[in-house]
């Protein structure tokens, strides 16, 4: 079975996703490149949401993607990050640095070592198993 890309997706989030990428069209320091609709942009747009970080969002369409997104990202996936002119991509890479650049901020994860630790084994565990399984019933 194939699968069909739909090429004309609505080009922007909309309500109240909408007024969260209003609330963060500024210009800031830590730019946020997205897809408002991919569930691994989801992941990081929680975590920057959770930890109160002042970022400016940016939509990248993943059907015309921009030479400069491309410099950023050379694979073209969102998410991506640029912070001090430095780029980083992949939706648990950038939650794991903004837990370690922003560490006066709120916290994603507990502060003892084993209870963290017990949180990335759920961690592991859903982008392993949980994920793959859920896209495979979405394509089917």
């Amino acid at each position: 079975m194939t699968s069909v890309v739909d090429a004309n997706i609505y080009p922007h989030a909309s309500g109240e996703a909408e007024k969260t990428v209003k609330a963060h069209s500024n210009n800031q320091e830590l730019v946020f490149y997205a897809g408002w609709f991919c569930p691994f942009v989801q992941r990081t747009w929680l975590a920057l949401e959770e930890k109160g970080l002042e970022y400016e969002y940016r939509e990248v369409n993943p059907y015309k993607k921009e030479k400069e997104f491309l410099d950023i990202n050379p694979l073209g996936l969102v998410p991506a990050i640029v912070y001090r002119e430095k780029a980083l991509y992949e939706s648990l890479i950038l939650n794991e640095f903004l837990e370690d650049e922003f560490p006066d901020s709120k916290a994603l994860l507990p502060k003892d070592s084993f209870e963290r630790a017990r949180c990335r084994l759920w961690i592991d565990y859903l982008t392993k198993k949980f994920t793959p399984a859920f896209y495979r019933i979405m394509q089917a």
